[in-house]
């Protein structure tokens, strides 16, 4: 179900002009393990899986998509307002 909403905000996003600079960008809060060593609950563990959460930032012509294996923070990404 939540791809099917980000695949219709998407195209939703594509057939408006006026939106063609926009930047969608994804993210969690957290990180949830998903039974990857044997830990299916956040206090359990100390395992990188434990601590990464998710970030995705869509903006076509402007970021190439990748994949960070690196750390990094998402302190930088700041809550945004539309000026009207």
């Amino acid at each position: 179900l939540s791809d099917q909403g980000l695949r219709d905000l998407l195209k939703g996003i594509a057939i408006r002009p006026q939106h063609a600079n926009t930047a969608v960008i994804i993210t969690g809060d957290h990180s949830f393990p998903i039974n990857e060593h044997g830990i299916s609950h956040n206090e359990v563990g100390f395992y990188d899986e434990v601590f990464r959460t998710p970030l995705l930032i869509l903006w076509n012509s402007r970021i190439a998509p990748r994949i960070l294996n690196e750390a990094y923070s998402q302190l930088d990404i700041a809550p945004t307002a539309t000026q009207r």
